[in-house]
């Protein structure tokens, strides 16, 4: 029975989401695992973020595997949600029942679950959240 290598399933999540030339476009390539801090202006907006979330094994005697959620969260400065919703359409499109292999032969599927967006409480920034149910199996 193989094991999970997480690293491995947020280094595919990324590569999938870098070769979408939409997703791309709208946030400047602004992709990340970890929002990067420190910069005098903060992140421009807009940006991504990927996260896991509640992994869980299912595996048995005769096979292996895990679920759990991916959570693809998107910030905007546009007074509107025009934005959040065209990267979560960009999203869509690239991880939505898109099949990924990772190096170790495992294979991932992503199944959207769940959109939204709000405001955050600066009044400024737009936050939408994107989650996607992830199925990992040999």
């Amino acid at each position: 029975m193989a094991t999970l290598s997480l690293t491995e399933v947020l280094a595919a999540i990324y590569a999938q989401l870098a070769a979408s030339a939409p997703l791309v476009a709208i946030t400047g390539g602004r992709i990340y695992n970890h929002v990067p801090q420190g910069s005098p202006a903060g992140t421009p907006f807009p940006y991504v973020r990927f996260r896991p979330a509640g992994l869980s094994d299912w595996s048995d005697k005769g096979s292996y595997g895990y679920d759990g959620d991916i959570y693809i969260d998107a910030w905007s400065d546009k007074q509107d949600d025009s934005d959040l919703t065209t990267i979560h359409d960009y999203l869509m499109d690239a991880l939505h029942r898109v099949p990924l292999t990772l190096p170790t032969g495992q294979n991932v599927c992503l199944d959207f679950r769940f959109f939204d967006t709000t405001v955050e409480p600066d009044g400024q920034a737009h936050h939408g959240v994107s989650r996607f149910r992830m199925l990992l199996t040999e």
